[in-house]
């Protein structure tokens, strides 16, 4: 039997409008406020740009979804339905139900969202440096640093890199963990699964490794078309990395030494570690996926350096107001990869379907979850 919608349905569907509205509306002020928000499901572990027009679409049909059980079926939270104290519990599990299916379709969507990217990035590849816009794009080149002049007293130029502390080397970004040793090895099936587990599951492992220093400085990438500025803070990285390891019977390097008693590391000199040193050097040859966007856009990220780079007829990627574009990620959450080698997105498809997996299957069952109560409210209360 086939249920006719009635003006009470209608009312209920308005009602639902001036909500999707007020949410529509909140997203728009935020997304002005700011252009990267931090992930609206943080428990999920991924950001999800839908963008203003796919999120509206998207919870519009979630509004659908939410109204259609009480359009077929009846209204348990009606007064004149149910007696107060029902009705306020019905009440309070149709907006549990609303907000499970919202907040689905909010991750599917993403989810799509990140699939479509990952084909992207596999299929299309790089874009040259001279043609890019404001948005996600991929983009290789040579690491160029920038420099900074100064006009007191004469013209001084000087370059804005950094010196590792491992190395040596010159860099634009670069970072040091160290692993403690683990000279024992567990020798029984139960010992190895365990710490095998407890490997899987981030819960602690014998050989622990932490992040001693990661330090960074704007640089410009470079290729035959054109530069774009890029501020690596938040970036994951998929580089080559030095190892050094140091026994409990000897002592690290002299550089390295001398860096960990200034850095406050002064217990660690004498502890038998392995230390990883990974670099970013002026001249390499890497890929960069990330958001760009206008200079002036992007507080974060507002530098005005010079270029230091030989480049004939190179010119700056710019806007139509002639500012640089910069990709940049003000927050973790922001989509920033940079990878060794060109045409090398191996690093973000991973991250993208990882977001693809997380998305879809968290969204679905929320979407199930909600729906079933609601239909089941809908029907039997």
């Amino acid at each position: 039997m086939i249920s006719t919608i009635t003006g009470l349905d209608l009312v209920a569907l308005v009602l639902l409008g001036h909500i999707w509205a007020v949410f529509v509306a909140l997203a728009i002020h935020a997304d002005n406020a700011d252009p990267d928000p931090e992930s609206g499901a943080r428990w999920a572990g991924r950001r999800f740009s839908l963008g203003t027009r796919l999120y509206a679409g998207t919870l519009l049909v979630a509004t659908l979804v939410v109204w259609l059980p009480f359009a077929v079926g009846g209204y348990p939270f009606w007064p004149e339905a149910a007696d107060s104290g029902t009705a306020r519990g019905a009440f309070f599990a149709t907006a549990l139900g609303g907000i499970a299916i919202g907040g689905g379709f909010y991750l599917l969507a993403g989810g799509v969202v990140a699939a479509v990217t990952s084909y992207r990035l596999r299929q299309e590849g790089p874009t040259a440096i001279g043609g890019v816009d404001d948005g996600l794009i991929t983009v290789s080149g040579t690491v160029i640093p920038t420099t900074d002049s100064e006009t007191s007293g004469g013209t001084h130029t000087s370059t804005n890199t950094l010196t590792t502390p491992l190395t040596g080397t010159i860099a634009v970004w670069y970072q040091l963990t160290a692993t403690d040793a683990d000279t024992a090895t567990p020798s029984s099936f139960i010992a190895r699964l365990s710490s095998l587990l407890a490997t899987r599951l981030r819960i602690g492992t014998a050989n622990e490794t932490q992040q001693l220093e990661c330090d960074h400085v704007p640089f410009v990438l470079e290729d035959d078309t054109g530069q774009i500025r890029v501020d690596p803070a938040h970036a994951a990285v998929a580089l080559e990395s030095t190892t050094t390891r140091v026994r409990a019977s000897e002592t690290p390097p002299d550089r390295l030494a001398a860096w960990l008693r200034d850095a406050r590391y002064a217990a660690d000199v004498d502890q038998e570690r392995t230390y990883h040193e990974t670099v970013l050097e002026p001249g390499a040859e890497v890929t960069v996926t990330g958001i760009a966007r206008s200079k002036t856009a992007d507080s974060g990220a507002a530098v005005d350096p010079t270029v230091a780079t030989d480049g004939i007829g190179a010119t700056p990627a710019t806007e139509t107001d002639g500012t640089p574009l910069v990709i940049a990620a003000r927050k973790p959450t922001t989509e920033l990869f940079i990878e060794s080698g060109c045409d090398q997105t191996a690093l973000a498809r991973a991250w993208f379907r990882g977001t693809v997996d997380r998305g879809v299957l968290w969204g679905l069952a929320m979407i199930a979850a909600g729906s079933a109560a609601l239909w089941w409210m809908a029907l039997s209360w």
